[in-house]
C-alpha cells in the first residue's frame, strides 16, 4: 500500500508542547556553563529542536548527584515556566550560545533526577534500512566559511540543515550498516509501526519519498566538501526522538554531485601562485587561483577552495564544470563547486549535419575571408510552404588554409555554430565540386624570384609537396583587359601549379584567376595551368637551338 507523503508541522522552537507544565520529561545533558551555573538539556518528545535550559543550583543531591553532573548524564526533570528574569539570564552565556536556535523560550527544565546511563535514546539508527539518496533543500549554518582549505571549520559547528530523500541509492559503495556497526538485538522491533511490514517475512516499508530529515556538521563523512542547496548526497537514516516536527534525520552523508540545472562549462584560462602565511604564524601555504573561461566567453575568478576533488593537479586548459556565483564582498564573477572533465568533454561549437551546396560570391582574400551565396528552406508562413531564401556565409578561416576559393566556385559545405552564439554561423568543410573558368590569360615570366614586400608564408603545410614548393615564387606577364589592354606582371607561389609532377618553365603559356588584394601589388595568381601541353626539356632544348639557329641566319 502506498503511504501518504508526510506532513510536516508548522511549529518553531518558540512553540509550547506541553500544556500541564507538570509533565515528566526524560533527555541527555548535553552542555554546562559551571560560570554562571546554567546547562543544556536534550529533551525527548519536546518541540522542535527539544533544548530546554536548567539551573545547576536547582539539582538536590539526594536525586542522585553524589558525585556531581557532567554532560552526556542521563535525566528524568519536570517543567515549569520560564521568566523574563530567566531568558535574560541565560542569554549572557557565551559557551550555549550554539543551542540558541533551538532552545525553548518557554519552559526550564527543573527537578532533575539521574537515570542510569543508556536509559534515554535520543537518536536511533534504522538498522534494518538501506542507504538513501536525498537533495540538500536547506545549508548548514555557517555554511560559506571556507577560504584557504575549502572546508568547514572555526568554533561553532555547522547546523540546521534539511535534506528531502529521493529514495533508496543502489549504487552506494558503502557497506550495509550491521556489517559498519554493531547491530544491538530487538533494534528491527523498536522501528515505528509505520516502517515495519504488517507481514512477518515481508521487507519493511521505506521512508516515503519526500520526507524531510535534519543533519549537523557532525553528520557528515568528511568536511572538505561544503554542501550547497541543490547538492545530491546519500546517508543512512536515524529516529531523532528529541525533534517532534522533524523525526528522521541523516547521518554519515556523503556528497554525490551538486544541482545539476545550476552547471556550467569552461576551461582553465589562468593559473597563478601565491605563498600565504598561515594561520597563527604557521608555516607559508601555497594559494592557487587564476581565471577561468566558460563556453558563453565569461572569465570567472576561481580558487583552489572551490575544487571538489583536491587531489586533481591543475592546468591551464583543463576542462571543467562549475556554478557561476556573484561575488559580492570582492564584486567579481567567481566560479564555485568545480569539477574537472575527461579531455575533449566540451563540445563549444555544434555541426550541422545537413550538407549546403552553394556558390563562392567574394572570392579569398588577404583581409576578409571568402563569401558563400546559398539557398537554405525556410517557413515563409505558419501556414504556408516552405520557401528559399538566398544568405550569405562566411567560410571558417582556418578551414581553407591551403586551398584559394574562387569567385564562381561551386561548393559543397556544413554549417557551424557557437554555443554562446547558435545564429552567427559559418561555412566549414568546404569542398570545391566546381572550379570556376579562369579569367586570364599570359605567359610564365621569371621563376624563382624572390619578390619583395610579400606577406608572410605559412609553411606548416598539410602536404611535403606543398611544403616543397610553398616559398618559391614565380611571376606571369599578362595583357589586363580589364585594365585598359597594359601589360602587367603578376606573382604566383609554385605550390598554385596545377600539378607538381608536371614541370613549369619560362615561357609556358597559361591561364589562371587572380586573387584580389588591397591593391595591385598584392595581387596574385592563383589555379594555374597550362593551356598547351607543357614540352619536354629536350624539346625545349631542341627549340632553344632552333631560335638561336635562326637569329644567327
Amino acid at each position: 500500500k502506498k503511504m501518504a507523503e508526510p506532513v510536516l508541522a508548522p511549529s518553531d522552537w518558540t512553540q509550547q508542547t506541553f500544556e500541564d507544565t507538570s509533565s515528566v520529561c526524560r533527555g541527555i545533558i548535553r552542555a554546562i556553563d559551571e560560570q554562571l551555573g546554567i546547562g543544556i538539556i536534550a529533551a525527548e518528545h519536546y518541540a522542535r529542536g527539544a533544548c530546554l535550559a536548567f539551573f545547576l543550583c536547582d539539582i538536590e543531591r539526594s536525586n542522585g548527584w553524589q558525585h556531581g553532573i557532567a554532560e552526556g548524564d542521563n535525566i528524568e526533570f519536570g517543567l515549569v515556566e520560564m521568566s523574563e528574569e530567566d531568558s535574560q539570564f541565560i542569554a549572557q552565556s557565551a559557551m550555549l550560545k550554539q543551542y540558541v536556535y533551538k532552545l525553548s523560550k518557554s519552559h526550564i527544565a527543573s527537578n532533575l533526577t539521574r537515570l542510569e546511563l543508556g536509559s534515554v535514546v535520543l537518536e536511533e539508527l534504522l538498522f534494518d534500512h538501506p542507504r538513501y539518496e536525498g537533495v540538500v533543500v536547506t545549508e548548514l549554518e555557517p555554511s560559506v566559511q571556507h577560504h584557504q582549505f575549502g572546508s568547514y571549520y572555526g568554533d561553532e559547528e555547522p547546523k540546521r540543515g534539511l535534506i528531502r530523500l529521493v529514495g533508496p541509492y543502489d549504487n552506494t559503495q558503502i557497506p550495509p550498516i550491521h556489517q559498519r556497526y554493531h547491530v544491538p538485538a530487538g533494534s528491527a522491533s523498536s522501528l515505528s509501526p509505520t516502517l515495519q511490514s504488517p507481514h512477518e517475512g515481508e521487507p519493511h516499508m521505506l521512508i516515503p519519498r519526500g520526507t524531510m530529515l535534519h543533519f549537523e556538521g557532525r553528520d557528515l563523512l568528511t568536511t572538505c566538501i561544503v554542501l550547497r542547496k541543490g547538492d545530491r548526497v546519500e546517508f543512512d537514516v536515524y529516529r531523532d526522538r528529541s525533534n517532534a516536527d522533524v523525526p528522521f534525520g541523516a547521518t554519515n552523508i556523503v556528497f554525490l554531485d551538486p544541482d545539476r540545472e545550476q552547471r556550467q562549462y569552461g576551461f582553465i584560462y589562468r593559473f597563478f601562485f601565491k605563498q600565504q602565511t598561515g594561520q597563527y604564524g604557521g608555516a607559508a601555504v601555497e594559494q592557487k587561483f587564476g581565471q577561468i573561461k566558460s563556453t558563453y566567453q565569461d572569465e570567472l575568478f576561481w580558487h583552489q577552495s572551490e575544487i571538489m576533488d583536491r587531489d586533481e593537479e591543475i592546468q591551464i586548459g583543463d576542462e571543467v564544470e562549475f556554478v557561476r556565483e556573484i561575488d559580492e564582498q570582492h564584486g567579481r564573477v567567481k566560479a564555485t563547486r568545480i569539477t574537472f572533465l575527461p579531455k575533449n568533454s566540451i563540445q563549444l561549437t555544434e555541426l550541422s549535419k545537413e550538407v549546403f551546396n552553394g556558390k563562392v560570391e567574394s572570392s579569398t582574400s588577404y583581409s576578409k575571408p571568402p563569401l558563400i551565396e546559398y539557398d537554405e528552406a525556410q517557413t515563409t508562413t505558419p501556414g504556408g510552404g516552405g520557401g528559399h531564401v538566398k544568405q550569405l556565409i562566411e567560410v571558417q578561416t582556418h578551414s581553407n588554409e591551403h586551398y584559394i576559393l574562387v569567385k564562381g566556385d561551386l561548393v559543397e559545405f556544413r554549417t557551424e555554430s557557437k554555443q554562446e552564439n547558435p545564429t552567427k554561423k559559418r561555412a566549414v568543410q568546404v569542398v570545391v565540386t566546381k572550379e570556376a573558368e579562369r579569367t586570364h590569360h599570359g605567359v610564365v615570366h621569371k621563376l624563382q624570384k624572390q619578390l619583395q614586400h610579400l606577406p608572410h608564408v605559412d609553411l606548416n603545410a598539410s602536404s611535403t609537396t606543398l611544403q616543397k614548393y610553398m616559398n618559391l615564387y614565380g611571376e606571369i606577364e599578362y595583357y589586363d583587359e580589364r585594365g585598359g589592354g597594359h601589360k602587367r606582371q603578376i606573382w604566383f607561389y609554385l605550390s598554385e601549379w596545377f600539378d607538381p609532377a608536371v614541370e613549369i618553365y619560362e615561357g609556358l603559356p597559361v591561364e589562371f584567376n587572380v586573387l584580389e588584394g588591397h591593391n595591385s601589388q598584392k595581387q596574385r595568381a592563383v589555379r594555374l595551368r597550362p593551356v598547351i601541353v607543357p614540352l619536354t626539356k629536350q624539346q625545349r632544348k631542341q627549340q632553344q637551338q632552333l631560335r638561336k639557329q635562326e637569329q644567327q641566319e
